[in-house]
């Protein structure tokens, strides 16, 4: 999907009848292209697909604290010892149990 043309700004920048037909004729597809994407994926409004966007959004950064907070776990139980795992990277050495 792309976005919307602006036809007054662009009419106002000096383009011409047949470029405000074509934006037209754009705008009317992806506003369809909306429209088969919201009922594609089950919603009946732009508000029900703000409030879908918005719940995976707090879904998202609760879970990313969640990793955070497992991941300074997991640094307090590893530690880099300088050894090589064959490829050039370094590998990490287990130091303490969970």
């Amino acid at each position: 999907m792309q976005r919307l043309v602006d036809i007054e700004k662009k009419l106002a920048e000096g383009k011409g009848r047949g470029y405000e037909h074509w934006a037209k004729i754009h705008n009317l597809k992806q506003a369809a292209k909306t429209l088969n994407v919201y009922q594609e994926y089950g919603f009946t409004s732009p508000e029900q697909l703000e409030a879908a966007v918005d719940t995976a959004y707090q879904e998202m950064r609760q879970t990313s604290g969640e990793l955070k907070a497992l991941e300074t776990k997991l640094q307090g139980n590893w530690t880099w010892r300088g050894c090589w795992n064959g490829n050039g990277a370094a590998s990490p050495h287990r130091t303490a149990y969970m």
